[in-house]
C-alpha cells in the first residue's frame, strides 16, 4: 500500500513540474529583452486617489431615538 502511495507522490510531482514548464518555459534568465519601465507607484496611489469622487455619506451610527 505504502509504495502505491509513493509511485502516486512521484507521478504527482513530475506532472506538477512539467506542467510548471510547459506554461512558464524557464529561457536562461532572458525573460526579458525590452527597455526597463519604472513605475512610481507612490504617483500612481496619490494621482488615483486624487481621481476619486467624493461621498457624501450621511452617518447615523450613534444617532439613538
Amino acid at each position: 500500500m505504502r509504495v502505491i502511495h509513493y509511485l502516486v507522490a512521484i507521478a504527482a510531482v513530475l506532472l506538477f513540474v512539467l506542467g510548471v514548464k510547459a506554461v512558464a518555459p524557464v529561457d536562461g534568465g532572458k525573460a526579458y529583452a525590452g527597455e526597463r519601465v519604472s513605475l512610481n507607484v507612490l504617483q500612481i496611489q496619490t494621482d488615483y486617489a486624487k481621481a476619486l469622487p467624493e461621498l457624501k455619506i450621511h452617518d447615523m451610527t450613534f444617532a439613538l431615538d
